[in-house]
């Protein structure tokens, strides 16, 4: 056998290891989904407590309106569109100690690219939602103003895609009575950089090579 041709020979190896890597780094296009779905919900505020002035208003209490779990808020179901805005719903009384600046968060639990959110909540308040990024810092991304007629009311619309690692949601207008039922990301998740993963194979390609070497 020639010396070039053995070169040749002794690169098939580490070749068939770039190209390996090359197709593994290649973007693939991803169908978005639903990123929030089943992920952990908490709360800075009470939810489902009345206060003395909803009382005297005419709104019902916890035991005749049950609130929903903050699960659901993640669950993909959505109230029947005008649904009363405590029927089934993550509802809360900004009246009450410690709910005047509730926030509703979500946690990613990993780096999305977003393209398409969509909240359904209580149709005549004023809802904020933001954004955590990669670095763990918070910020203002849009807000869902008052929509449609009463009761629950779904905002939603495609954005050019953005990152997150989360989303907080607070009510910051309205008569004081706020209530969500749904909160859905539409996106898909970030990879890894091309770089690292071909990096990676590049060099267990020259570790192949090196033991072939000494065979």
């Amino acid at each position: 056998m020639s010396k070039s041709l053995s070169l040749l020979m002794s690169w098939k190896p580490l070749l068939a290891f770039y190209i390996l890597g090359a197709l593994l780094a290649s973007p693939v296009a991803a169908v978005p989904v639903n990123v929030t779905a089943g992920k952990a919900v908490t709360s800075t505020g009470a939810i489902g407590v009345i206060s003395a002035a909803g009382l005297l208003a005419g709104w019902g209490d916890s035991t005749t309106f049950p609130p929903a779990p903050l699960s659901s808020l993640v669950d993909g179901v959505y109230r029947p569109e005008g649904t009363y805005w405590q029927d089934g719903t993550v509802w809360w009384d900004e009246r009450n100690a410690g709910s005047a600046n509730n926030i509703i968060e979500i946690d990613l639990n990993g780096l999305f690219l977003i393209s398409f959110l969509s909240i359904q909540a209580d149709n005549n308040d004023f809802y904020g939602i933001s954004v955590r990024d990669q670095f763990g810092v918070w910020s203002g991304f849009v807000n869902a103003t008052a929509f449609g007629g009463p009761g629950m009311r779904e905002r939603a619309g495609g954005f050019a895609p953005f990152e997150a690692t989360g989303f907080r949601i607070d009510a910051f207008a309205g008569d004081e009575y706020y209530a969500l039922s749904e909160f859905r990301a539409m996106g898909e998740a970030v990879p890894e950089p091309p770089s690292v993963a071909l990096l990676g194979v590049g060099l267990l390609g020259l570790a192949a090579l090196r033991r072939r070497k000494k065979s």
